[in-house]
């Protein structure tokens, strides 16, 4: 949702590429225009849906201006409804939505920040959005002055492979004794579901003891294991991997070396596959930076809005797929990374010199490992 633009901010910095006239007049003819971006989850139980509008100035006022302050973006009155429609085509529940005020609008802009004012409703972990209906968006602006709407099947049915089980380890490294050898983990996921396009994230979790300090901090390394399209079906599968040596120089690359640090212990890896629906896919693809000189972008929407209005976004679907791997539980069988891939983490040669230190059972019993800490 933050990075939709609008083009009235921008266009004081583009006039000299995209005009030949001598005036502009930035307030005639405008047409005012509704910005939706909805994307449901089932996973999730908090769902939002952003809803603002482009603004047009006196013709005095910078936009830049403009722009920070929120108001000049946000309708007066917005009444929103989700109804859900299930697969026999009854209806099912019916979501009223209600505004509130979130904290996490990217501050890096000209845009006010970092609240935002965005709509809202909840479902709960045992009745959560259903995977094979259709949700039906309907907002009405300004007490039915504009009527914006828009409808998204569900993704559901992703599901990933062996490595994923409690029981499975993730392996960085080659089998043998010799540090600095490495090897790709891969991340097999045996069913697509409903996702026309598929992204894939890992992190690497850590907890950090510093001396003289009673508390310990937790800290993420998140790495991008990329982005494929994919072709739904419960029988359609796909792959992400990611190579050891990449983990380790990157863990070498983001944690300092620093003398005030009594340890580091590894904690855990999380996993985190997304899946796009049709209409969400079709967006990303469109609105992807131009390869073209003449900077031609089509547009997409699935949105409609009252004759005489415009409307940008999106109304579409996802699933997000956590798999969260612990580096130890209440069985020696249970560890995010194999013996040797720790190994490497503590007394490899990329990352020998940051204080890792292994808690696992099994590096401490029944021999003690020297890279083996409590």
């Amino acid at each position: 949702m933050k990075n939709i633009c609008i083009v009235l901010v921008s266009i004081i910095s583009i006039l000299s590429l995209q005009s030949c006239k001598d005036k502009i007049d930035l307030t005639g003819g405008a047409v005012e225009s509704a910005i939706v971006v909805g994307i449901l989850d089932q996973s999730n139980t908090t769902h939002y849906v952003k809803i603002t509008r482009t603004f047009i100035g006196d013709g005095n006022t910078s936009a830049i201006d403009i722009a920070g302050i929120a108001d000049s973006s946000y309708f007066n009155q917005v009444d929103v409804e989700i109804q859900e429609v299930l697969s026999n085509g009854s209806l099912g529940r019916l979501f009223t939505l209600h505004d509130t005020i979130i904290q996490n609008k990217d501050q890096n802009g000209v845009f006010y920040a970092p609240e935002q004012k965005v709509y809202v409703f909840y479902t709960d972990s045992a009745n959560p959005l259903k995977g094979d209906a259709t949700y039906k968006l309907t907002a009405k602006i300004d007490g039915g002055r504009i009527v914006v709407t828009g409808e998204t099947s569900m993704v559901s049915g992703i599901t990933a492979g062996t490595w994923a089980g409690i029981n499975s380890t993730l392996k960085f490294t080659t089998s043998g004794s010799t540090l600095g050898e490495y090897a790709a983990q891969n991340f097999h996921i045996s069913s697509v579901g409903q996702a026309y396009k598929m992204n894939a994230k890992l992190a690497f979790q850590y907890r950090e003891f510093t001396n003289g300090l009673a508390d310990s901090t937790d800290h993420e390394i998140w790495y991008d294991l990329g982005e494929v399209a994919t072709q739904p079906g419960f029988n359609s599968s796909t792959s992400f991997q990611l190579s050891g040596d990449i983990l380790y120089k990157r863990i070498k690359e983001t944690i300092p070396v620093s003398s005030i640090v009594e340890k580091r212990v590894h904690t855990g890896i999380i996993v985190q596959i997304t899946g796009a629906s049709r209409e969400l896919t079709n967006y990303i693809e469109v609105n992807k930076p131009s390869s073209t000189l003449a900077q031609n972008k089509p547009k997409y929407t699935n949105l409609t809005i009252t004759e005489g209005h415009n409307v940008v976004g999106i109304f579409a679907s996802r699933q997000t797929l956590i798999v969260e791997k612990p580096a130890t539980g209440y069985t020696h069988i249970i560890q995010s990374m194999d013996k040797k891939s720790r190994k490497e983490l503590c007394i490899g040669p990329l990352t020998g010199n940051l204080n890792f230190c292994s808690r696992h059972v099994s590096d401490g019993a029944p021999t003690m490992e020297t890279w083996y800490c409590n």
